[in-house]
């Protein structure tokens, strides 16, 4: 990837990870111009009775809040439109 690439994409690297044992890949988002923090997490599970739902993980930071280095909230998201909330976490 070149430094072009970067600017364009804003510092951001996509990554695949493969879990071997569920037999399923989980796509990460680091933010490099923040030494590489997670940024977003997208994977999709089998659900009983509902097929494979996808499901979106967002991280937010604030740099008042361990120099920006932890997460301070995270929310998951449920479903193609990304619109059904399943739950916000606030780290205290």
């Amino acid at each position: 990837m070149s430094l072009s690439d970067l600017q364009s994409n804003r510092y951001r690297v996509k990554l695949t990870r493969e879990d071997v044992l569920k037999k399923a890949n989980r796509t990460v988002v680091l933010d490099l111009a923040s030494q590489g923090r997670l940024v977003s997490e997208q994977f999709e599970e089998d659900l009983p009775g509902a097929g494979r739902i996808p499901f979106e993980t967002r991280y937010h930071y604030r740099d008042d809040f361990h120099h920006g280095q932890v997460p301070s909230r995270s929310e998951t998201l449920c479903g193609e439109s990304g619109e059904t909330a399943l739950g916000k976490t606030t780290t205290l």
